[in-house]
């Protein structure tokens, strides 16, 4: 399944070269889309903006940032807050004019390595915590801004993707900062690159091209992630360089309340991150507060209604009146926020899943007839072999899903390393399936392996007479019911070989879902 939009390993091979730029003239505009935000509503203050202002890091480099101030005389709380990977401080201008005519001083910045900021990019590495730490330092010294002490001034951080990833970091190593909105942001940047060890190639390779043309690359980076793109796998060293740039590395350090905001549809930093975030940050004893919508690095198939945008804006005024302005805010803010598709709303909860939902195990042998041999052979372009393998579950009542399918299925016959893909999809009435979300979950089995895979977290619900329905492949372009524009049906690398792998629908093989039944 390829087409003008779509890029095969090779492409982003070539594109790793000179012809770079031409070859992905397609992927900036998506990547362009990932620094946007939804519209803002103004709030009661006119807005003063300084640019450029220009401070001086750790390190002697120069961060350049646009400072946004409110016509208020007393002085105010601050946010701080940087832009998407291969932005800059501009794609902030939204975000930041919404809060600074609601009362907060802000200040955006180019991350080092692009737009006008010096140094090298280090993925959200140390070099960007400690520039973070010398804006914080900054804004204290800011007669206009609120301060707890010396150099620590009363601060939130919001961002999204690139620029929610650096909060994270941040906040590991400096507790000046009061709160925290990181929206899109990965818990595990080796895991989101190569989920379960299967590289998430029709990211990477955009994204490293983009880096390229966008900013300046740390060496270290460039010599880690060029040969994996190349190679189709990543190696140790890129996977522990990710991680030390993760929130899975320093949970534990992270004591910052933090509203976690992420999209059922984002197909680079799935959900299931969120998930870990908030939960590690909310095992701290810190407030930690989730909220999810459809929303996400994602764009053709995210659409986001104005309810959706609405609820979003009303909960974050609220997270920093909370804890910038000491106001009460909490009672109007849910532990659990979960936009719910079918009713154009948002459902409040305290735990997630939320309450009412159990998991049910779905025994995929159920769907084999009794006289029938539970054994699949599934294919990859060969002759005899199936290109996808279903297991359907009708449904008799109202049923909604919301949480991590995970599915368990015994194989045999890789003959070496197999990487496998599923998706979640439910049935209408006149047998069209949709993929949930559009999401499609990677694994990887060796030899006689069983696949054990959490799925990626999906919400949805199915009326009476239509059909649960779990698909699994060896190529994840035979799934995906929306592309990602600019990149494509295929995201992830498949396998090299084998071009086969038996499957089992014995006892063994599960499909557990979240549901709640009417």
């Amino acid at each position: 399944m390829t087409d003008s939009n779509t890029f095969s390993r090779r492409d982003v091979l070539r594109g790793l070269g000179v012809g770079g730029a031409a070859l992905f003239a397609g992927v900036d505009p998506v990547l362009a889309a990932v620094q946007r935000d939804a519209p803002h509503g103004d709030g009661d203050h006119s807005v003063a903006v300084t640019d450029p202002v220009e401070v001086e890091s750790f390190d002697g480099t120069t961060i350049v940032a646009t400072l946004y101030e409110p016509d208020v005389s007393d002085p105010q709380p601050a946010v701080l807050t940087t832009h998407g990977w291969g932005g800059t401080r501009a794609d902030r201008e939204p975000l930041a004019r919404f809060y600074a005519s609601h009362g907060y001083v802000v200040l955006a910045y180019d991350s080092r390595g692009f737009g006008a900021s010096g140094g090298q990019v280090d993925v959200d590495g140390p070099n960007e915590v400690g520039d973070a730490q010398a804006l914080l330092t900054w804004l204290a010294g800011r007669e206009n801004v609120v301060t707890d002490g010396e150099d620590d001034p009363r601060v939130a951080m919001d961002g999204f993707s690139y620029g929610g990833g650096i909060q994270l970091n941040t906040a590991a190593e400096d507790d000046r900062i009061d709160a925290l909105i990181p929206r899109w942001a990965w818990h595990d940047l080796a895991y989101s690159n190569a989920p379960n060890g299967v590289l998430k190639s029709g990211w990477a390779g955009p994204l490293f091209v983009s880096g390229r043309q966008n900013g300046d690359l740390d060496p270290q980076f460039l010599q880690l992630a060029g040969p994996a793109l190349q190679s189709g796998q990543p190696s140790e060293e890129l996977l522990a360089y990710y991680r030390e740039r993760s929130p899975v590395s320093k949970m534990a350090d992270i004591t910052t309340p933090t509203l976690t905001i992420s999209g059922w549809h984002d197909r680079l930093f799935w959900v299931n991150e969120a998930l870990a975030n908030w939960s590690g940050i909310r095992e701290n004893d810190v407030d930690s507060r989730l909220l999810l919508y459809d929303g996400g690095h994602d764009f053709e198939g995210a659409p986001s209604t104005p309810v959706q945008e609405e609820y979003i804006q009303e909960s974050v005024l609220a997270w920093l009146d909370i804890h910038l302005r000491d106001g009460d805010g909490a009672s109007d803010l849910p532990t659990v926020s979960v936009y719910r598709e079918a009713t154009d709303s948002f459902e409040s909860a305290d735990t997630f899943p939320p309450e009412g939902f159990e998991t049910e195990t779905f025994a995929l042998g159920d769907t084999v007839d009794a006289g029938d041999a539970p054994y699949f052979l599934l294919g990859n372009g060969t002759e005899y072999a199936n290109p996808t393998l279903s297991f359907d579950f009708p449904v008799e009542t109202e049923t909604e899903v919301v949480g991590v399918p995970r599915l368990t299925l015994p194989t045999w016959g890789a003959g070496g390393q197999a990487n496998v893909f599923a998706a979640v999809q439910t049935v209408d009435t006149d047998g069209n399936a949709t993929v949930l979300k559009d999401q499609v979950a990677a694994g990887s089995v060796q030899n006689d392996g069983p696949l054990e895979l959490d799925l990626v977290a999906v919400e949805t619900t199915l009326q009476a007479g239509e059909t649960l329905r779990v698909t699994v492949a060896l190529r994840d372009g035979e799934l995906v019911d929306v592309p990602v524009p600019g990149v494509g049906s295929d995201l992830f690398e498949e396998s090299e070989t084998p071009e086969y792998l038996y499957v089992t629908a014995d006892g063994d093989a599960t499909l557990e879902v979240p549901v709640r039944r009417a």
